[in-house]
């Protein structure tokens, strides 16, 4: 490689960094911004739940601590690729996001596979019906308002390409 490509490649992962930190930033803030927390979720789906045990949750999910330092916290754990513990499903979230890769892949490229297979199918399909002469090879549709000269017939506009207009004043 050279080392211009190298120099490139190096200064787009570069802009990367910034691009990614506000996407971090912006989701964080979101979240944040939503009414309630994950205590209030969690004790929402245990029914009810006394003052006591909302203080345990949000201990333990470090929601008492200042909103910058739980930031920190998250950008600091998302550099170690340590995405955290679902207690819903009750094993790590990278493994659950690992669980599922496989079948991702095989619905994307199984609907990027029908979708280039129809769009060629279609697109061999309409030149072979233009081929046969039963309908007119593709062609851009005129602008729907066009300037028209000021004296002659209707169809004299800028873009007509008759060689038999009678009247037109751009074949007098």
């Amino acid at each position: 490689m050279s080392s211009s490509l190298l120099h490139y490649i190096g200064r787009r992962l570069l802009q990367l960094i910034p691009i990614v930190l506000l996407i971090v930033l912006v989701t964080y803030i979101l979240l944040r911004l939503a009414p309630g927390d994950m205590a209030d979720v969690m004790a929402g789906e245990s029914g009810s739940a006394t003052p006591e045990y909302m203080a345990q949750l949000r201990s333990q999910f470090s929601l008492d601590l200042p909103a910058s330092t739980v930031f920190l916290n998250y950008l600091r754990n998302l550099l170690h690729l340590d995405l955290g513990f679902s207690f819903r499903n009750g094993m790590p979230v990278a493994d659950l996001i690992a669980d599922r890769v496989g079948p991702t892949l095989v619905l994307m490229l199984s609907s990027i596979t029908i979708a280039a297979v129809g769009g060629i199918t279609l697109g061999y399909c309409r030149h072979a019906i233009a081929a046969a002469g039963s309908m007119k090879p593709f062609q851009p549709s005129p602008p729907s308002v066009s300037p028209r000269p000021s004296s002659g017939p209707a169809c004299c506009s800028s873009w007509c390409s008759r060689s038999t207009c009678a009247g037109c004043p751009r074949l007098a």
